[in-house]
């Protein structure tokens, strides 16, 4: 059985065409710039088995198994690994690309044999930089493919020198496909309920940050 945060069954914002992503419920860190500070407690979420969450799936593969697919988000889907495995295997079963958001702050084990894209978040604070270093390494030896994200946040890490680690990933790793930048937004910080650290600082400028990601990665 696994914690399920929410369903969602349309989207084009997490991985390749339309998908179908299933928010996995707890997460180790506690990010000051999360958007779902609510999903982080492992007591949190709806019970459901591999097999109840697939089934809701299968409704959708019309729709997501031409050019899409399925995406295990959270929280952190590696903090639910024996689930996550168990639905990653499903969807290999059923022909379905599968991609996996993640910071990397589990170790990946064997899952990284039934995932076909890793989305993984490079923290802004600098946290778990070991984490993510290992599991692009596992990436990169077996041959699965990566992009980077990175929140930018203004007066954090909303400049070029600071985000120079972030741009050098990319120059070190060939498992790395593509690297974008996020600028932090403050839509989620009704659930942080005020105890939020950084909720004096404002959303994060659109076009400044597609200026920086266009300085770090300049299109040929």
């Amino acid at each position: 059985m696994g914690k399920i945060y929410k369903l969602e069954s349309m989207s084009a914002l997490d991985g390749p065409g339309l998908r179908y992503v299933v928010f996995l419920q707890g997460c180790p860190l506690r990010c000051d710039f999360c958007h779902n500070a609510d999903c982080a407690d492992l007591l949190g979420g709806i019970e459901m088995s591999a097999e109840e969450v697939f089934q809701k799936i299968e409704r959708a593969i019309p729709y997501i198994k031409k050019n899409g697919g399925v995406t295990l988000s959270g929280g952190e889907p590696l903090f639910q690994k024996e689930f996550t495995n168990q639905l990653l295997s499903l969807c290999r079963k059923a022909g379905l690309h599968t991609a996996m958001e993640t910071s990397g702050a589990c170790d990946i084990g064997d899952v990284i044999d039934l995932v076909d894209l890793v989305i993984l978040d490079i923290k802004a604070d600098g946290r778990n930089r070991d984490g993510a270093e290992k599991l692009l390494l596992a990436c990169e030896e077996k041959a699965v493919p990566v992009w980077l994200t990175q929140v930018v946040i203004p007066t954090r890490n909303d400049s070029i020198e600071k985000l120079r680690p972030f741009a050098q990933l990319k120059e070190r790793f060939s498992c790395v496909q593509k690297a974008s930048l996020l600028p932090y937004h403050t839509m989620g910080l009704n659930k942080w309920k005020g105890t939020c650290p950084i909720e004096h600082i404002p959303a994060m400028d659109k076009a400044k940050c597609k200026e920086l990601e266009d300085s770090l990665f300049p299109k040929a």
